[in-house]
């Protein structure tokens, strides 16, 4: 009877499909989890919970952060320029323009620009460098603010080897994509040291001509058995043709492949140190992080008109007809029409430039009271950002010569503290876990050539949860929980871009969730989750995608927020019949469903209310079937599946004519590798085709056009270990 329950358990859980090892997450004191199912604690965590292994990389052959996590449930990845420079992560319904909903870390800490003021993710770490990622969706998210809406992203790092260990790897690939990478680490005596450079160039499919390269460098420090320093150094450099200009419907269909701002130029300087220290005194564990990032990013974009918008010639350089062709500016005279982009002389420049600091100690106590044991988790931080942003216009689009047209000056002061007990029942299979976080900033505005006035704002946020773990035997849990959302509003949107001061609320949500999970042995594990996320004040810049007003340049103005409710149900679930039938080989089959529910509620207006939310698809689905020998020869494909989905808060049926609105048509894609490891494990080397059935497809209509899905690639590449 027991397997039984066990079994019927498992058939209605899931977990992340492409975690292909996805473990329960612990989140004491950071996010952890064990290292194989045999050896996993006791599936108790309160809330859904996903890993993605460095082992999941490697069976999809990832590029980029965005391929590792479009098949994990719940999470709505959208694509924008084949490389996943520009991360665009939704959770459950979610807006996932530069994944602003969820808070993003690196090894705890978070790495958006200015994570409290400005939390857009336009820098995204190397997935080459990265050893999991860890996915949390529940209560446990308010230990990791201030974005405790969607949920917390955490890229792990690999800590030093304890040999010396020398790796290298290169890869190349369609549309000029190539990559070279080399580390080195060792640990001696009581320091260990991991060094990392990585160099990547990619044409692309949409001339996006980039070059970037990394280099990172870690050192682990047992100073004494009870005492660690982790120091982390990193250095990036980013370099592209990257633009906000999409194609229009004809240049779509005549082309979906092609881009035409040649002279755009978008630049990413970043470097960032962060310390870790932790000390156990008995039964509690000290963990303090200290973090800093300075980051540079200079974007020169064009500027340019769609064809019915003038009739004014003068200033145009160069014109892309409906076919997307480069033509004489004389032709809009017989051929005026939106399908038509007309590139000017001049550009505007953002620039940006990004301090961030911050200091976070942490508590973790064991303890046992009135024969209950808990487990508390509490901690304070202080963290500080300073945003020095220009706007430039350039006379001429191919030099460099520009005028500073506006200089802000934005400067954020921010203090946490949060509590969370864990209270644990009958021999730990009864887990009730409430949690405060407390959330106080102070920013202030200020325009140093006197435009706009300077604006001083203060908020402070409770944000409570609470979530609850039930096992009745170690191999099934089944977990609910509740907890409010909290996302502080955007410091530069304090002012339109007409000097307007707009008061924006914070956004608040009650996140509810009730799930199970549960696995057999080593070849069967699964969860499903049930989810709701209930807005009191949803906040949308809805300007950016529908009435081609730039973000950066005053989409607030349009900002609304109303109510909204996001619900649904997201599964996986991963089987290996090779191992339940000691096959001698893995054949592992993973699947995962998400279905979301969006709407708009009351507080919009009544031509909005009950429509659903911009990009956010109902249905998305992936299944993976793969082959794995023991001589180091294994096979993997998958598929997934996106439903339709509409691109603006009016729901618009069809596309117009520059590209911008419009519904986005369901999508299909299949990938595939092949691959051979050296059963000593010195080298490998795979062959991986992505988009295999050549689909042509739109993944977006933002943030000024259609962007299409990627074609048909392959890639192959050799890693070799000493």
């Amino acid at each position: 009877m027991q397997y039984l329950i066990i079994y019927l358990g498992v058939l209605m859980a899931t977990t992340d499909a492409s975690a292909q090892d996805a473990q329960p997450v612990l989140l004491v004191p950071e996010i952890r989890v064990a290292d194989t199912i045999s050896n996993a604690p006791v599936l108790g965590t309160t809330g859904a919970a996903t890993v993605v292994s460095k082992k999941d990389f490697e069976k999809k052959a990832a590029t980029n952060i965005e391929q590792a996590l479009q098949d994990v449930a719940g999470l709505n990845v959208r694509n924008e320029d084949g490389m996943g420079l520009r991360l665009n992560i939704g959770m459950r319904g979610l807006d996932p323009d530069r994944s602003k909903k969820i808070l993003v870390m690196e090894d705890g800490v978070p790495i958006a620009m200015a994570p409290y003021g400005e939390p857009e993710l336009y820098y995204s770490p190397m997935i080459e460098r990265m050893e999991r990622i860890e996915i949390v969706k529940g209560s446990g998210s308010i230990l990791y603010g201030p974005q405790t809406i969607g949920g917390v992203v955490n890229y792990v790092t690999p800590d030093a080897p304890k040999k010396l260990t020398i790796k290298g790897d290169t890869r190349a690939g369609s549309y000029g994509y190539r990559l070279g990478m080399a580390s080195v680490g060792d640990t001696i005596g009581n320091v260990g040291y991991l060094v990392t450079g990585i160099f990547q160039s990619y044409d692309g499919y949409q001339n996006l001509n980039l070059k970037r390269f990394n280099i990172n460098s870690k050192i682990n420090w047992q100073i004494t058995p009870n005492q660690s320093l982790t120091v982390k150094f990193d250095i990036y450099r980013e370099a592209s043709t990257a633009t906000y200009l999409g194609l229009t419907t004809p240049q779509f269909d005549a082309n979906p492949y092609t881009g035409f701002a040649k002279d755009d130029r978008f630049d990413i300087q970043r470097y960032a140190v962060q310390a870790t220290h932790v000390a156990s005194v008995g039964d509690n564990v000290i963990e303090t992080k200290v973090y800093f990032h300075s980051l540079q990013r200079d974007w020169k974009r064009q500027d340019f008109q769609y064809g019915t918008q003038t009739d004014d010639l003068t200033h145009v350089t160069k014109v892309v007809d409906d076919h997307g062709r480069f033509v004489a500016p004389t032709a809009w005279v017989t051929h005026a029409n939106d399908g038509y982009v007309y590139f000017l002389e001049s550009a505007t420049g953002r620039n940006r430039k990004f301090t961030v600091f911050g200091v976070e100690p942490r508590l973790t106590r064991e303890f046992r009271f009135l024969g209950i044991d808990n487990e508390l988790q509490a901690g304070i931080r202080f963290h500080g950002e300073h945003v020095s942003e220009q706007k430039v216009q350039f006379l001429d689009a191919t030099t460099s010569d520009s005028n500073v047209q506006s200089d802000d000056r934005r400067l954020l002061l921010a203090g946490a503290a949060y509590a969370q007990n864990r209270f644990m029942f009958f021999g730990r299979k009864f887990e009730v876990t409430p949690g405060l976080r407390f959330e106080s900033m102070w920013h202030r505005r200020a325009n140093q050539q006197g435009q706009f006035p300077t604006i001083d704002a203060h908020l402070f946020a409770f944000i409570p949860g609470i979530g609850i773990a039930y096992s009745p035997i170690q191999a099934l849990s089944i977990f609910t929980g509740v907890h409010r959302g909290f996302s502080p509003p955007r410091t530069k949107d304090a002012l339109t871009s007409q000097g307007t001061r707009i008061d924006l609320p914070a956004e608040y949500s009650w996140n509810v969730e009730l799930g199970i999970r549960g696995r057999m042995k080593n070849y069967l594990m699964g969860e499903i989750t049930g989810f709701g996320l209930f807005f009191s004040a949803e906040t949308l810049q809805v300007a950016a995608a529908t009435a081609g007003v730039l973000a950066e340049d005053g989409a607030v103005s349009t900002a609304v927020a109303g109510k909204t409710t996001h619900a649904g149900v997201e599964s996986s679930v991963r089987f290996d019949a090779g191992k339940m039938l000691a096959w001698g080989i893995d054949v592992p089959l993973s699947a995962t469903y998400t279905f979301t529910h969006t709407q708009f509620g009351s507080g919009w207006d009544p031509g909005i209310r009950g429509n659903i939310l911009p990009y956010a698809p109902q249905h998305q689905a992936a299944m993976g079937i793969g082959v794995a020998h023991p001589i180091g020869l294994s096979f993997n494909t998958s598929g997934r599946f996106v439903s339709a989905q509409f691109t603006d808060q009016y729901n618009t049926p069809t596309g117009d004519l520059t590209g911008t609105k419009g519904k986005i048509n369901a999508y299909f894609t299949l990938d595939t590798m092949l691959s051979y490891t050296h059963r000593n494990g010195l080298f490998s080397v795979f062959l991986s085709g992505k988009n295999l059935l050549d689909n042509q497809y739109i993944v977006s209509r933002a943030p000024q056009g259609i962007r299409s899905g990627a074609p048909r690639q392959f890639m192959g590449g050799i890693s070799i270990a000493l």
